[in-house]
């Protein structure tokens, strides 16, 4: 196979390397628009799961203004999203919604998004 012999997946691997070095809360939102539409799975996974787990201050971000409504929509549906109430979660959305008045409609999906689980950083729903 052509990428074992130029050794291709060691360089993915250690672009990927660097890469999760540099990984944020406020690098979050841009590295996982970049893991999705880039096909790079680890720095997806990893921008994902930092941006549920600090989803009040990732929402706080630039990044997170420019997600589009499938990732974000995806956020907000996942069981390990992180916030201290949902009306945290609501002032994201507004956020988000208010940024981008111009942007693809927002669908139904991201408009009944209050009934998506949140957990507080406890665990306790």
């Amino acid at each position: 196979m052509m990428a074992d012999r130029y050794r291709m997946e060691s360089v993915l691997e250690a672009v990927e390397n660097e890469i999760l070095q540099r990984l944020t809360v406020e690098t979050s939102g841009d590295m996982l628009t970049t893991g999705i539409t880039s096909g790079l799975v680890r720095i997806e996974s990893e921008s994902r799961n930092l941006a549920l787990q600090c989803f009040e201050p990732f929402s706080r971000t630039e990044g997170f203004l420019q997600l589009t409504n499938d990732t974000l929509a995806s956020l907000l549906h996942s069981d390990a999203l992180v916030a201290l109430s949902e009306e945290a979660v609501f002032e994201a959305v507004v956020r988000w919604m208010r940024h981008r008045p111009h942007a693809e409609p927002t669908p139904p999906h991201l408009a009944s998004f209050s009934a998506a689980p949140t957990r507080d950083p406890a665990g306790v729903a």
